[in-house]
C-alpha cells in the first residue's frame, strides 16, 4: 500500500512505482476529478504540489481505516 509523508509530492511521484502505480491518464481522469481529492497547494504552469498528508489521509478515508 501507498504511504506517503509529510512533504509535497508532484505529479510523477504519485503516480509512480513507489505509490499509486497508475497511469496519467487514469489519475487525471478518476482520480484527481473525484470530489474529495485534496487541492493542490502550489500549481504554476507545468509544476503542480500536493501535500502527503493529505493524499495519505484521503487514501486511508477511500479504504476504509
Amino acid at each position: 500500500m501507498a504511504t506517503f509523508e509529510d512533504r509535497g509530492y508532484n505529479i510523477d511521484e504519485i503516480i509512480g512505482k513507489d505509490h499509486l502505480r497508475v497511469s496519467r491518464h487514469t489519475f487525471n481522469k478518476h482520480i484527481r476529478k473525484e470530489k474529495n481529492f485534496p487541492e493542490p497547494y502550489f500549481e504554476s504552469g507545468n509544476s503542480v504540489l500536493f501535500w502527503g498528508t493529505r493524499i495519505q489521509y484521503w487514501i486511508d478515508k477511500k479504504s476504509g481505516r
